[in-house]
């Protein structure tokens, strides 16, 4: 079983379970590195392996989730219970979801007007996931959450309390980190593992910050350096100090010719969460690595 902290885009849960061989393996006394670490499945797949893991990424607030959730998991349930309580008590029939909406807004804004770090704070963001449209988080390019309301369904769990327990006990040992992914891909060594999973090209990014869209060739000193461009950099930092790393994206033209120099599958995983409902199926996607599985 493939734990995870949340459902969040792009999730590796089902490509975990059926394909775990396109996951690089760390030599002996090597670590694992995991920038755009998500739901954290990639994170607990390592560390219940027995593997040293650092995970991070550039979401304060997913970060916060994924600590508190590890050093107190019985906290942050406490307080999610008591969320999900409250808008069951004001989401009442005959309200047209008003009262529902308000409590959900008032509990999203918070988080980008006064977020802490604490087991509230992550609690609030796992509700905003739970109880926000199509299980997706947004941010606008002020870095304040956009989700929408999502008018969850009476019967539906926003606790997910035995989840978040499992979830916790297979993280203990790994180290969360805030921080960019190249400082993350900095820290490897010729023994680690890296395994890179970013917002996919030609897909929705309002969940990560910086421009994802790979910049198109042009005449030298003409063009912008995307965040793509920067991934791609990383790699080849990579191969030259002799990491091993897989590199997930769309499977498509530009991706292809970014990173035309590496070996490359198709794989298909199922899509989790997407901003169209309809979108939520299976997704064939490319795989990258260095080389490690030829």
């Amino acid at each position: 079983m493939t734990l995870a902290l949340c459902k969040y885009v792009g999730s590796k849960v089902d490509l975990l379970a059926s394909s775990a061989h396109l996951f690089p393996v760390p030599d002996h006394g090597g670590k694992v590195l995991v920038p755009f670490v998500g739901g954290g499945s990639v994170a607990a797949f390592y560390a219940a392996r027995g593997h040293r893991v650092i995970a991070s990424d550039i979401n304060s607030r997913l970060v916060n989730a994924h600590i508190e959730v590890q050093r107190d998991a019985e906290a942050v349930i406490e307080v999610l219970a008591v969320l999900a309580r409250t808008l069951r008590s004001v989401d009442r029939e005959g309200m047209a979801d008003l009262a529902g909406r308000a409590f959900f807004e008032e509990q999203r804004d918070r988080l980008s007007a006064h977020f802490e770090h604490g087991a509230s704070d992550a609690a609030r963001f796992l509700f905003v996931i739970r109880a926000g449209f199509n299980g997706l988080w947004r941010e606008n390019a002020a870095g304040e959450c956009t989700t929408a309301y999502g008018k969850p369904e009476p019967n539906r769990d926003l606790v997910q309390a035995d989840s978040l327990r499992a979830y916790s006990a297979a993280i203990q040992g790994v180290e969360f980190l805030c921080e960019d992914f190249a400082v993350t891909c900095g820290r490897a060594k010729p023994s680690d593992a890296v395994y890179l999973d970013s917002p996919y090209e030609g897909t929705f990014t309002g969940y990560a910050g910086g421009d994802w869209n790979a910049s198109q060739a042009c005449l030298p000193g003409m063009g912008r350096v995307s965040e793509r461009d920067r991934l791609a950099a990383m790699l080849v930092y990579l191969d030259a100090i002799g990491a091993r790393w897989s590199n997930s994206d769309a499977d498509c033209a530009t991706t292809r010719r970014l990173y035309a120099r590496w070996w490359h599958e198709s794989v298909s995983r199922s899509g989790r969460v997407n901003s169209d409902g309809e979108g939520r199926g299976a997704v064939v996607e490319g795989l990258w690595t260095n080389g490690w599985r030829k």
